[in-house]
């Protein structure tokens, strides 16, 4: 029987540069990490942006998204969750082929921020 695997620590980002969405929770940060690390932290986050260097709008609704605006000090970022991994073996060999999943697979990017590949067709929330 095929099941699926939710890998952590495998997110990917799409970045958009001078971009911003309207909606989303704002929040105080030092660092582009301590913004993504509060969108990884919340389950149903979609996005990040990154405005004046120190603010980080957290974006939950995937609707925020169709709506941006152009600001030279911001830049967005779109989570992609798809970390999973078809498998029909045991959790010790799901690790070593996740590893070389990792090192030979590229993504393919479409739409907005959704990505596909051999092995990553759903996505982990």
């Amino acid at each position: 029987m095929l099941t699926w695997v939710c890998l952590t620590g495998c997110e990917t980002w799409i970045r958009r540069e001078r971009v911003f969405s309207p909606g989303g929770s704002s929040h105080a940060v030092t660092s582009l990490t301590d913004c993504q690390s509060l969108c990884i932290d919340t389950p149903t986050c979609v996005a990040v942006d990154i405005l004046l260097s120190s603010i980080c709008l957290v974006h939950e609704n995937p609707d925020d998204l169709s709506t941006t605006f152009s600001l030279q000090a911001s830049t967005q970022y779109i989570l992609n969750r798809a970390c999973l991994l078809p498998t029909t073996t045991s959790a010790s060999s799901t690790a070593s082929t996740v590893s070389s999943i990792r090192s030979t697979t590229q993504p393919t990017y479409f739409g907005k921020g959704r990505r596909t590949s051999a092995f990553n067709s759903k996505s982990c929330v």
